[in-house]
């Protein structure tokens, strides 16, 4: 959800602020947008206080910021995705509620922990979730994924295998967006501005855009990666502070997990497990097993028992020792029982970890 208000801080920065001082007869003239950038709060709304005239955020940092609001205050509320003031419309006070996403501006204390405002942004919580759910949908009817298989940066075209191990080339047309899932974080969130350059063979990929007609070329409008991957453990321990302790059937080492609020965890089918053994051992099968696995109903941590089997999706941190999932499939045992038979120890590189939908 930050991604809306994160956009509009930065193609609205001058805007708010020629706004905001044409309202305010104390701002100087001389005042730059720059200047006054750093005297912002941003983030979700966790209580309104009308009588006293204040409003708390809670801060994409965690971070708790009391906004009292001047008496010549300014409320306007955009739809999520604008970037400029045309579509505000004015608001009062009253009309902001718990969960709403918040620009204020105005002038903070020295220790940014609270902030006089005097123009307020609102993105409404039911239009936040409104969008996002239109946004989910188009990628999962416009967008594609896979695996990075190769890199041409003259053409700048990738080729992906998909996840029904279909080859296809993927244009990264001009004016793409690229975003990057950071080390050691599953936070879209804490995704970032990133370029063509930093695609790498073996990163997973979800584009949004149009397939050709043979299915064998795609044009991209939107490209999100990120380097995954994906480890099979047993549990040693189960959930302490929201963290497992997992033993890696790869190397039989003792690996702790981190489960984060936004971490996917869920017991397979049968049915999924057999999609899932299809995929290990290289065969073509249909669906998109991220989204399949996503559909599932969701379980708590807390109901994952030590001795248990368990798959891992993860980004590629800075700590092989610990790290933090995307994705906890559990309902495995038979699973590893008939992959230990096997002898054939395979990369379990399924390409789980970006979200179906990418969430905005």
């Amino acid at each position: 959800m930050n991604r809306y208000l994160f956009i509009l801080v930065f193609a609205l920065s001058l805007s708010i602020a020629a706004h905001s001082e044409a309202q305010t007869p104390s701002a100087s003239p001389q005042t730059s947008a720059s200047a006054a950038a750093p005297d912002r709060a941003l983030g979700e709304v966790t209580a309104v206080d009308t009588s006293a005239r204040q409003l708390t955020l809670n801060t994409s940092a965690g971070k708790q910021v009391l906004v009292k609001l001047d008496s010549k205050a300014i409320f306007r509320r955009v739809p999520p995705g604008e970037k400029t003031l045309e579509k505000a419309v004015e608001i009062s006070l009253m009309e902001i509620g718990p969960g709403d996403r918040v620009l204020a501006r105005g002038t903070a204390d020295e220790k940014q922990e609270v902030l006089l405002a005097r123009l307020v942004v609102v993105m409404s919580k039911a239009e936040i979730r409104e969008k996002r759910e239109r946004d989910r949908a188009e990628w999962l009817q416009r967008g594609i994924a896979g695996v990075v298989t190769a890199i041409d940066p003259a053409s700048k075209e990738i080729t992906l295998r998909s996840q029904s191990a279909q080859s296809i080339v993927i244009k990264a047309a001009e004016g793409v967006r690229f975003r990057r899932y950071a080390p050691d974080s599953v936070k879209f969130a804490d995704a970032r501005a990133s370029t063509f350059d930093e695609l790498k063979v073996g990163d997973q990929v979800r584009a949004l855009g149009d397939k050709s007609a043979d299915g064998t070329h795609y044009t991209a409008e939107e490209m999100m990666s990120g380097t995954f991957q994906t480890i099979g453990g047993t549990i040693v321990t189960g959930a302490t502070a929201g963290e497992l302790t997992v033993k890696n059937l790869k190397n039989n080492q003792v690996l702790r997990v981190a489960v984060a609020k936004d971490s996917i965890v869920r017991r397979l089918t049968p049915e999924l497990v057999q999609l899932l053994e299809q995929r290990a051992a290289g065969k073509q099968a249909s669906g998109d097993l991220q989204n399949m696995i996503e559909s599932l109903p969701p379980i708590a941590v807390t109901d994952l028992r030590p001795g248990e089997a368990i798959l891992i999706s993860t980004t590629v941190g800075a700590n092989s020792s610990r790290v933090t999932a995307a994705i906890i499939a559990a309902g495995l045992d038979e699973f590893f029982k008939r992959q230990q038979k096997t002898g054939v120890q395979r990369e379990l590189n399924l390409g789980l970890g970006l979200p179906a939908g990418v969430n905005p």
